[in-house]
Order: C-alpha cells, then sequence, then structure tokens
C-alpha cells in the first residue's frame, strides 16, 4: 500500500512537473513567433522636411496673419510765408500790433524813411525777419501818384549809381536779410537794371522775392539765372481793404500751398483789416497742414 501510495504521489509530481514543463514550452513558442517569425510594421517614411540651414534652401511658407502696416512717414506740411509791406511811414497802433504778432511774419522795410530804422530795430528785438522793401521805377512815373520814394531805382541810372543806391539803402537797414521790389513794374522788366541790383544781393549772400507788379518781369529768372536764392509773390492778401476779401485771398493762400508745397503772401501795413484778419487766421494755419514760415524758408 506504501508503495502503491509513494508511485501516485511521483506519477502526480511527474504530471505537474510535465504540465510546467509544457506552459513554458507553449510561452516561449508565442514569445518566438511574435519576435521572430512575424515581420514587423515599419512605419511610413514622413515626408522629407527641407533642411533650413543649408544654402539656397527656402524654409517652408506658411500662412500666417497679415504684418501690421509700418507706420507711414509723418506728412510735411506745405509752407507759407507772408510778407508785409511798406513799413518805415510811421509807427502807429498797426504797425506795432503786426510787429508784436507772436508769428514768423517777414516785414518789408522802405529805406531812408522817418522810423524806417526803429521799425527794423523794433521787429529784430521781436524776433521778426527783415528785409528791404527797394523802391523800383513803376509804368507811370513821373506822375505823382506813382513816384516810389527815396533811394529809388530808375531806369535811367547807370550801372554803377544803381550799384551806389542798392549799397546805401541795404547799409540804412543792417537787418535786412533780403529784398523785394516796392512798386517797379518797369525797373523789373528790364534786365540791366535788375541785373545789376542782384549781382548786390548775390554779393551781400542775401535773397530775392520777386513782387510781381507786373507779369513781364523777369526778376525772378535773372535771380535764377545768377544763383540767387529766390521766389515769387503767389497772390496779394489786400488787393481790396476788406475783410470779406481778405479772407478768401487767405483761403485762396492755403489752396495754392497745399497744391504747390509753399506759397507766398504780401500784405501791407497801410491796410485797415489786415492785422484783424491775420489775428484771426493764423492760428488755424496749423490744423490745415501749413507751416508758417519766414521768406527765407521759402526761397531756393
Amino acid at each position: 500500500m506504501a508503495k502503491r501510495r509513494k508511485k501516485k504521489k511521483r506519477d502526480k509530481n511527474n504530471l505537474v512537473l510535465l504540465l510546467m514543463v509544457l506552459i513554458l514550452f507553449i510561452g516561449f513558442g508565442i514569445i518566438f513567433i511574435k519576435y521572430h517569425l512575424i515581420p514587423k510594421e515599419t512605419p511610413s517614411p514622413s515626408p522629407a522636411q527641407p533642411d533650413t540651414t543649408s544654402p539656397g534652401i527656402t524654409p517652408p511658407t506658411r500662412k500666417s496673419l497679415a504684418s501690421p502696416k509700418a507706420p507711414s512717414s509723418p506728412k510735411i506740411p506745405s509752407k507759407v510765408a507772408i510778407i508785409i509791406d511798406d513799413f518805415g511811414y510811421n509807427l502807429n497802433s498797426t504797425t506795432r500790433g503786426l510787429i508784436e504778432l507772436d508769428y514768423p511774419i517777414t516785414l518789408a522795410v522802405l529805406p531812408r524813411l522817418s522810423r524806417s530804422s526803429e521799425i527794423a530795430l523794433l521787429a529784430e528785438l521781436s524776433g521778426k525777419e527783415v528785409i528791404l522793401h527797394l523802391p523800383m521805377e513803376p509804368c507811370g512815373y513821373p506822375d505823382s501818384s506813382k513816384n516810389p520814394g527815396p533811394g529809388a531805382i530808375f531806369c535811367n541810372l547807370s550801372e554803377d549809381e544803381i550799384r551806389k543806391r542798392v549799397k546805401e539803402n541795404f547799409d540804412s537797414l543792417p537787418q535786412a536779410v533780403g529784398l523785394n521790389n516796392h512798386m517797379g513794374s518797369k525797373a523789373t522788366e528790364d534786365q540791366r537794371v535788375i541785373s545789376t541790383i542782384l549781382e548786390e544781393v548775390k554779393e551781400r549772400n542775401l535773397y530775392f522775392v520777386d513782387s510781381l507788379t507786373t507779369k513781364d518781369s523777369c526778376g525772378l529768372k535773372v535771380a535764377q539765372e545768377k544763383g540767387v536764392k529766390s521766389a515769387a509773390r503767389s497772390i496779394f492778401l489786400d488787393h481790396k481793404d476788406d475783410p470779406t476779401y481778405i479772407n478768401g485771398q487767405f483761403d485762396r493762400l492755403v489752396r495754392l500751398a497745399h497744391k504747390e508745397g509753399s506759397a507766398i503772401a504780401i500784405g501791407h501795413v497801410h491796410s485797415k483789416s489786415i492785422l484783424n484778419v491775420l489775428k484771426e487766421r493764423l492760428p488755424q494755419l496749423e490744423e490745415k497742414g501749413i507751416k508758417l514760415v519766414f521768406a527765407s524758408e521759402v526761397v531756393k
């Protein structure tokens, strides 16, 4: 009986051992089949990416939000120069008011009058630009209403006398940095006369503004030929001494400046309306894109 039990126990142990061997065999078989007999899946190659580090290769483009536009350069304002003619006769409230305006106004002073030197000095101290308002022969002289005044340049003068008078007039107003003509509808049509005047202007390194008292003036043309810094009057502000008219001319001045880039207006100290119109309109220029400057900043 004991032998039979031992044999049974041994047979049972052998069966367990055999079962374990079988399980191990099956396990190894599964592992072998999975890793050695079944081909591995090779992942599909991804599209080749360009080598952006190599020269000549452009990085791939991709959609992006539109870049904001670079801020545009500020628009350069148009320039306006306002010249007020005929200073020198008196120093009344209008004269003082124009001198004291807190704006860059160019004052054209006649030479050899009773208040010329005083006004030029006051204008300089007030920060204004002073130019010589050179008297020149008009058409119709010697009619008394056409008399240009002391120190005038006449067409029958010799070139030496013209130079002498121009020098004396400039010397009487040392503040002057330029010149424009007073009257002169005949003299500015005479190339000999205007050429002689402009030689003195060039020698002093000053500038010339042709007041254009005649459409046939050769002043600007001769000045450009001689290399003198120069410009021509665009409009007269106060051909009529009336506020409505002057305001209309002021509007025209703004339009001309925007169209041409710059413009020169001439008014007159004897106008009863010019000071009040300027007080009202000058503060408006900046908002209209206009920069008020001295005449020296407009000549070329």
